[in-house]
């Protein structure tokens, strides 16, 4: 039975939550439940689908993350995710309160993020990559390197181009190895 509920989640904690679910006893608790179970019909069937697709679990990111870890540029986009899917979800039903008291309440539970989760669109690009606006000096930083490199690539060309470097030189290629000009 956990397995086919399992199969009608799209966010995937919810889906290990279905997993791990366990038989009520007690009557109050069972006609909570019920009463979450009757609002998120309620809600499916009117009011549409809160969008809470996830393409993978970004659970154990946020764990390494708590826990002092380094994450990389598409592991961070992915958390930004979890963000956005928690923010709309939370929004979704604080907006149906008359519809869904007990599901709004819960919704309450969920932190406001969005200051976060804005901050990793600032920094991060969609593919993961650091964007120059990361930092303050990041873009300066890029941008000098860059004309660094074109200094040293057009100093080189010279060097190659002239009288002494035809003679000195076999081949009039430059080349890049482990990040340098050669």
């Amino acid at each position: 039975i956990r397995e086919r509920l399992a199969g009608y989640t799209t966010f995937l904690p919810s889906r290990e939550l279905a997993l791990a679910l366990a038989p009520a006893y007690g009557a109050a608790e069972v006609e909570a439940l019920r009463g979450e179970t009757s609002e998120a019909v309620l809600l499916l069937a009117g009011q549409g689908d809160a969008n809470l697709h996830l393409g993978e679990n970004p659970t154990p990111l946020v764990v390494r993350a708590a826990l002092g870890g380094t994450l990389t540029g598409p592991e961070l986009r992915s958390v930004s995710r979890l963000l956005e899917v928690l923010r709309e979800a939370r929004t979704f039903l604080l907006r149906r309160r008359g519809v869904a008291p007990r599901l709004s309440e819960a919704a309450g539970g969920i932190p406001e993020l969005a200051d976060l989760e804005r901050a990793i669109g600032v920094c991060i690009g969609g593919r993961g990559e650091v964007l120059d606006d990361a930092t303050p000096n990041l873009g300066v930083l890029r941008r000098q390197a860059t004309q660094a490199y074109q200094a040293a690539t057009d100093a080189l060309t010279r060097i190659i181009r002239s009288p002494v470097g035809a003679e000195a030189l076999q081949d009039d290629v430059m080349t890049i190895r482990a990040g340098r000009l050669v």
